[in-house]
């Protein structure tokens, strides 16, 4: 699959959600980074969202793997967290992250 687009509907119909190689390496390439900071409800929902779907992710939390200068140059137009990069593309918040993982949903308000 070349397209990031074929790939989450691949995760969607087949629920195979999980990017190891058949040795158990974490596949660095299909992998959900998550950028954000402690107390903040959708840092912990794009990790639990993760977790749901089965899948790999790795957790950057300010001040502790990154500054806000970082994350100023990495992602010029972030005003909120997280910022989420999946595959090595920039996927932006929790929202845009939900929608790639789930779909469009006619609720706005159901985040599960």
């Amino acid at each position: 699959m070349n397209d990031a687009s074929e790939f989450w509907q691949a995760v969607r119909d087949y629920n195979m959600k999980t990017f190891t190689n058949s040795q158990g390496v974490l596949d660095l390439e299909n992998l959900v980074e998550i950028w954000g900071k402690p107390n903040c409800p959708y840092c912990n929902r794009a990790k639990q969202t993760s977790k749901k779907y089965n899948l790999n992710y790795i957790y950057y939390e300010l001040d502790e793997d990154f500054t806000k200068e970082w994350l100023a140059e990495r992602f010029p137009d972030a005003k909120t967290y997280p910022q989420i990069v999946v595959d090595g593309e920039y996927v932006g918040g929790y929202m845009e992250f939900l929608t790639l993982v789930r779909g469009p949903q006619s609720d706005p308000k159901a985040f599960y």
